[in-house]
C-alpha cells in the first residue's frame, strides 16, 4: 500500500482503518427480497443515512441563540430516539439498547481486521453491499500491506442516535443506529517479508452507523460513518 516508509504511514493514517475508518453510504441497488402484500421488494440497504445528527456528550447550555437551538435539537432527537427504541424493542426480540454498544464494537473490530488482511469476501457479513463495494475499491488502490490491531475501547461504546422507520402496509422496518466508538489502535506498515517497517498507535473517535432490516434482516451491518461533530 505504501511507496516509502514516511509516505506509507501517512497514507495508512488517512486510510479507512485509522481516523477515517468508514465513509457515509450513498444510493445503492436492491438485492435482498422482501415479500409484501402488494409487491416483492428487493432491498439490501437503505443507501443513505436516515438521520446524521449526533447527540453531544454534554447537554448544550441555553445561554445564546445558538445554544438554545442546540438544546432544542438535543431534546427533539432524544425524544425521537427514545420513541424509536421502544418501537424497535417491540419488533426485534431481544434487542437491548444498553448492550448494543458491545455488539457494535465486535462488528467494528471484525470488519477492520478483514479489511487490513485484504479479505473483502469475509467482510460481507459485517457491512452493507454499498460499504463493501467502497472498501473493495480502497483495497485495490493500496500499493502494499499493513497490520491493524485493536487495543481496546477507551470509552464504552454508546448509542448517540437511533432511527427506526416502518411501513404500515407491509410491516417491513429498517433501523439505523449511530454508535460512538473511541478506541486505541495500532497500525503497522509491512515490507515485502511481512516485517513491520514502522507503526503508530492511534486513538480515533468514530461515529459508526449500523443498519438492519426488520424482521427479515439477519444481522446488524455497518452502513457508514458520520464525521466527528465540531466542538
Amino acid at each position: 500500500m505504501l511507496r516509502s516508509t514516511a509516505s506509507s504511514l501517512a497514507t495508512a493514517v488517512a486510510s479507512p482503518l485509522a481516523v477515517r475508518t468508514l465513509v457515509p453510504a450513498v444510493a445503492t441497488a436492491a438485492m435482498r427480497t422482501y415479500a409484501t402484500k402488494k409487491v416483492s421488494l428487493r432491498m439490501d440497504c437503505v443507501g443513505k443515512l436516515m438521520d446524521p445528527y449526533v447527540r453531544p456528550d454534554r447537554f448544550p447550555l441555553p445561554f445564546s441563540a445558538e445554544g438554545r437551538k442546540e438544546c432544542k435539537d438535543y431534546l427533539m432527537n432524544l425524544a425521537q430516539s427514545t420513541f424509536d427504541v421502544s418501537r424497535l424493542k417491540s419488533d426485534l426480540n431481544g434487542f437491548k439498547a444498553n448492550k448494543f454498544g458491545l455488539e457494535a464494537e465486535q462488528i467494528y473490530v471484525k470488519m477492520n481486521t478483514m479489511f487490513a488482511d485484504g479479505k473483502p469476501d469475509h467482510m460481507a457479513p459485517y457491512v452493507t453491499s454499498q460499504m463493501l463495494s467502497t472498501l473493495k475499491n480502497q483495497m485495490k488502490n493500496r500499493p502494499g500491506t499493513f497490520k491493524w490491531e485493536y487495543l481496546g475501547a477507551v470509552e464504552r461504546p454508546k448509542i448517540v442516535n437511533l432511527r427506526y422507520s416502518k411501513s404500515p402496509e407491509d410491516e417491513i422496518g429498517v433501523a439505523q443506529i449511530t454508535v460512538k466508538i473511541k478506541s486505541k489502535q495500532r497500525l503497522a506498515v509491512l515490507d515485502a517479508k511481512g516485517k513491520a517497517i514502522t507503526s503508530q498507535e492511534l486513538e480515533p473517535v468514530e461515529y459508526v452507523v449500523y443498519e438492519r432490516f426488520i424482521p427479515d434482516g439477519k444481522a446488524w451491518r455497518i452502513a457508514g460513518k458520520i464525521e466527528q461533530p465540531a466542538k
